[in-house]
């Protein structure tokens, strides 16, 4: 009789233990971010290095995300009109259109930007080395329009596989780039003997946030802070998909 009495009571206690854990699970925010692939980095199978450290920083704050590939302009847009909560990974916006979007402070990822050449007599060790020859880059792309202001001949590609075609095919000499992208895109299109400038262009790469969201900010930051202090960071350089492990000196 003991026992049969008892039986009940634990039927109660296990329904009360799931009862109690279901809304846990439930209630745990998620966040829709919207990203422009870039391989290795960002990846279609969310393998890249970007992708795991994105990952890992929002698990440290108790939010999980989904995010959809589009272009940076509808990205940033979307960001800025709610239609997705967040994007990464940009540099430091100056649009004057952006500036209600909230930036995490901690970069994600440092890139590391020059120029990317075959030839043997091409030498950049300084900026104004560039003037010399004819420089693409990205279109779009900010940062080597300003510096690559006084080259006298540059052109412009609407991918950076585009680029390297441009290159490949000496309808470039020189093609203005980020260092890990031309490494992976040539070892793709079997293209060998690429060289890179001494002269380089650091650039961080952030997440930035819909306004309503800016309570989460400082945290995301910490988050980056602690990984980068206790080792996680670099350890999933070291772990992320083969393909990226060409950037861990980025």
């Amino acid at each position: 009789m003991a026992i049969r009495s008892i039986r009940p009571l634990v039927s109660l206690c296990v329904f009360a233990i799931y009862a109690l854990a279901g809304p846990v699970q439930a209630d745990q925010p998620q966040l829709n971010f919207a990203v422009a692939l870039s391989p290795p980095h960002i990846t279609v199978e969310q393998n890249g290095d970007i992708d795991l450290i994105v990952k890992e920083t929002f698990r440290r704050v108790g939010v999980t995300i989904a995010y959809q590939p589009t272009s940076v302009s509808r990205g940033l847009y979307g960001t800025l009109t709610g239609e997705f909560d967040g994007f990464f990974a940009t540099p430091i916006l100056t649009a004057p259109m952006l500036k209600p979007l909230v930036r995490v402070e901690e970069p994600i990822f440092s890139s590391i930007a020059g120029g990317v050449f075959l030839r043997d007599d091409i030498t950049i060790y300084e900026l104004a080395d560039f003037k010399k020859y004819r420089v693409g880059y990205g279109k779009g792309w900010k940062q080597p329009g300003i510096l690559l202001k006084d080259v006298p001949e540059t052109h412009t590609a609407n991918s950076p596989e585009l680029l390297m075609e441009m290159l490949a095919q000496d309808r470039i000499d020189v093609a203005f780039m980020y260092f890990t992208h031309a490494r992976y895109i040539a070892d793709k299109k079997k293209i060998t003997g690429l060289k890179f400038s001494k002269f380089i262009d650091y650039s961080g790469l952030f997440i930035h946030l819909n306004p309503k969201h800016a309570d989460l900010a400082a945290d995301l930051a910490q988050a980056l802070r602690d990984m980068r202090a206790d080792g996680t960071y670099m350890d999933i350089l070291s772990r992320a998909d083969l393909s990226t492990k060409q950037g861990l000196s980025e």
